[in-house]
């Protein structure tokens, strides 16, 4: 069930496919690259196209940012479209201006800069009648209409905002408050999906694998009604993932969400690193090949993993062929969520067998065997099979599934009226 009681048909459907991933034998792990925020045509050739022309295959999700509310760089939206159109996922993150003081990437003083929270309450962003509020719903918009756009075009966006909220370097960072952050989330979550009717959204809470003076992964949770997949960003600092049991991993799976690796990155820097000495442990590179290898052996609910640009992007590193070519890993052609049975609700599926053997029973048998009995000898047999049909059990079936039918119309009254959940 998705957060959003009015998410789009498609929505659903591509949640409830993620959610059955971890159920699978193989196939089971979407693979997801970040391609940046911008120049995203050329960034797009440089990591999706570029690991299509060394090993046949595409990345099944490709990564966007929205940035900020002046970012103009055209073409990024239409990249989107065309990669879903041709089969694929997308996954969109915000950065978000500082509502105080107008500077851009993390509500810091400048790019990289102080980062304390430079700006007033936390709730200002939240409350009507100030300058911090104003700002953040201009940006808000813009964004909104940017996903409308991506809606308008039939696309389903994997969302994630307020990333890394549990560690001190973006100033959304809510040390000071846990219940502000809980409340600015469902603002955003409400104005989204309300004010904006945005219903094509998948809501990612995103926290960082914890580390040393991190909040628990879970501490700024804002609730199940307000998310749709918890997962983790998660940094390798040395060539073994087994450190993710203990950084976050069992009580991101405790919420009750699928799970994914909602942002990935090798060993610190890895190629270039500008501070090799405070990394003496890292690899000249990362072979990408143990990233799937460590998500089987310690984490395997993952349903998908999102590696991180620049640096630490699949394309810059070793093995994505070994990757791509792992039989738990999906790729562009191998994501099926558009005619996955296991996609449809217990009802969907029940309405849709009823109908099937209904068409059956209505069918005029006796043409059929007619026209098949004139063919040959061969269909003549095949159609003393058919004659032995037995269309008292088909109605009896059809009983049997209004019966099925009428008891989940009673727990669903149960749900609403007893345990008010709609």
């Amino acid at each position: 069930m998705t957060a959003n009681p009015n998410a789009s048909e498609d929505t659903r459907k591509l949640l409830n496919w993620l959610t059955g991933l971890p159920k699978r034998g193989d196939k089971r792990v979407i693979s997801g690259q970040h391609v940046g925020t911008w120049n995203y045509t050329s960034q797009y050739d440089a990591r999706m196209t570029a690991i299509y022309e060394e090993t046949g295959k595409w990345i099944a999700m490709a990564g966007a940012d929205y940035a900020w509310s002046d970012w103009s760089e055209e073409g990024q939206n239409s990249k989107l479209i065309e990669h879903w159109n041709n089969g694929g996922l997308i996954y969109v993150g915000c950065h978000w201006y500082n509502p105080w003081t107008g500077n851009g990437l993390n509500w810091t003083g400048g790019q990289f800069g102080d980062r304390s929270m430079n700006g007033g309450d936390f709730s200002d962003v939240y409350t009507p009648g100030n300058a911090a509020y104003d700002m953040f719903h201009a940006d808000m918009d813009v964004k909104a209409a940017w996903l409308s756009d991506l809606q308008s075009n039939g696309v389903v966006v994997v969302f994630r905002i307020f990333h890394e909220m549990n560690d001190p370097w973006f100033a959304w960072w809510s040390g000071r408050d846990q219940t502000k952050f809980v409340t600015l989330w469902q603002y955003v979550f409400d104005y989204f999906t309300t004010t904006k009717g945005l219903n094509n959204l998948i809501w990612v809470y995103a926290p960082s694998a914890e580390i040393e003076g991190f909040q628990p992964a879970e501490y700024y949770y804002p609730g199940s009604d307000y998310v749709d997949i918890a997962g983790l960003d998660y940094y390798l600092y040395t060539n073994d993932m087994n450190d993710i049991g203990t950084r976050g991993y069992p009580e991101i799976l405790s919420l009750g969400k699928p799970f994914a690796i909602t942002e990935f990155g090798p060993s610190g820097w890895l190629a270039g690193d500008p501070n090799p000495e405070l990394h003496p442990q890292n690899p000249d590179w990362f072979e990408y090949d143990v990233l799937i290898q460590e998500i089987r052996d310690e984490c395997p609910k993952a349903t998908y993993f999102l590696a991180w640009s620049a640096n630490w992007a699949i394309a810059n590193q070793l093995n994505a062929q070994e990757l791509l070519d792992d039989p738990w890993v999906i790729t562009q052609d191998e994501v099926d969520w558009r005619t996955e049975e296991s996609t449809m609700t217990l009802r969907e599926y029940l309405e849709k067998l009823r109908a099937a053997l209904v068409a059956l029973q209505a069918a005029d048998l006796s043409a059929i065997i007619t026209s098949l009995g004139d063919v040959s000898a061969q269909l003549a047999n095949l159609s003393t099979d058919l004659s032995a049909l037995n269309l008292v059990d088909t109605t009896a079936m059809i009983a049997d599934i209004d019966a099925a039918l009428a008891k989940l119309d009673e727990f669903e009254a149960a749900k609403e009226t007893v345990l008010g959940i709609e």
